[in-house]
């Protein structure tokens, strides 16, 4: 897939990022590799750390979905993207651990006994 860039604004400036995050399988090592990298500066460290917010407590990752789905579209390559959403699902079903109870249904009624 090509290169993704959210509006024409967004391409011109590209080539002046202050900040950025790079996330991408190394088929050597078999996992996810990462590099970061952020100018030496108040903005700099501004811009690193709300790309780390948005990524945690913010709908990043839904933002970016979002935009691959319209360049999935428009590439007439919606089977990749929906092979993409199926993994992400079964990935997150296959992590659910049926012992994590947070509340045991029972125990409330247990102490009005």
């Amino acid at each position: 897939m090509s290169k993704s860039y959210q509006s024409e604004s967004d391409q011109q400036v590209f080539g002046q990022i202050k900040s950025q995050l790079y996330i991408y399988w190394d088929e050597k090592a078999e996992t996810i590799a990462f590099a970061a990298d952020w100018e030496d500066n108040d903005k700099g460290i501004e811009n690193i750390a709300e790309i780390f917010y948005q990524l945690k407590h913010e709908d990043l990752i839904e933002r970016i979905l979002a935009v691959l789905y319209k360049q999935c579209v428009l590439e007439d390559r919606m089977t990749n993207f929906n092979s993409i959403l199926k993994k992400i699902h079964s990935k997150v079903l296959d992590n659910l651990n049926d012992e994590e109870i947070v509340f045991k249904p029972t125990a409330q009624g247990d102490r009005n006994v």
